[in-house]
């Protein structure tokens, strides 16, 4: 079966022959403000549909945390299979991330607070699982989720709210990580007009 490539966000670059998002978060159908996580995700599976049951090389150039995790929750409950590929400015080359999390099913009525990476917004509170990132690491996903694993398994029989405050392969990671351990994942972005952070539902 041949992999789909697919660009998360148009960037106006015309790179990919198709992208999940348009270049401007709010040109998304339903979204008339930051916090409209569900209709980003009804149109990820609306994009996405055509990719049922295959694989895709998805391209995360541009695009908000919000759509990635979108897309990621999107494709889960379309049984399709995901690498994400980032970029590495330096050897100008794109690395694949294999995207192992499809979401438990289930939620704990208890929950544990993790901030994804430390320093980042006000309002964050609970564990940090990443003080810093070295830079030979930006791209150890392997190094990245038994860390993040480390850190999670100090935890069992709960909801894993997560402040996300760091690069989306992080993110992945983290999730891949939860995945493992079997933890449902709310993660919580930042509203820069409200000043408080927000819950997006990935669960289907």
């Amino acid at each position: 079966m041949e992999t789909v490539q697919i660009g998360l966000a148009d960037n106006g670059r015309g790179r990919y022959s198709s992208y999940i998002f348009p270049e401007d978060y709010y040109e998304i159908p339903g979204v008339n403000e930051f916090q409209d996580t569900q209709a980003a995700r009804s149109w990820a599976v609306e994009k996405l549909t055509p990719y049922k049951g295959q694989k895709i090389d998805l391209y995360v150039t541009v695009g908000l945390l919000i759509e990635l995790l979108a897309a990621l929750s999107a494709a889960a409950e379309l049984n399709i299979e995901v690498s994400a590929w980032h970029y590495d400015k330096f050897k100008k080359i794109y690395i694949p991330q294999n995207v192992q999390w499809k979401g438990t099913g289930h939620r704990f009525e208890d929950r544990e607070d993790y901030i994804l990476c430390a320093g980042r917004h006000r309002g964050m509170k609970g564990t940090v699982i990443f003080e810093q990132v070295p830079d030979d690491k930006l791209f150890d996903f392997s190094w990245q989720k038994d860390h993040a694993k480390a850190v999670l398994s100090q935890v069992s029989g709960r909801t894993v709210y997560l402040y996300l405050s760091g690069l989306s392969s992080i993110c992945i990671s983290t999730l891949n990580a939860a995945y493992e351990l079997g933890l449902p994942v709310v993660p919580l972005h930042y509203d820069y007009d409200s000043e408080e952070f927000f819950p997006q539902e990935l669960e289907y």
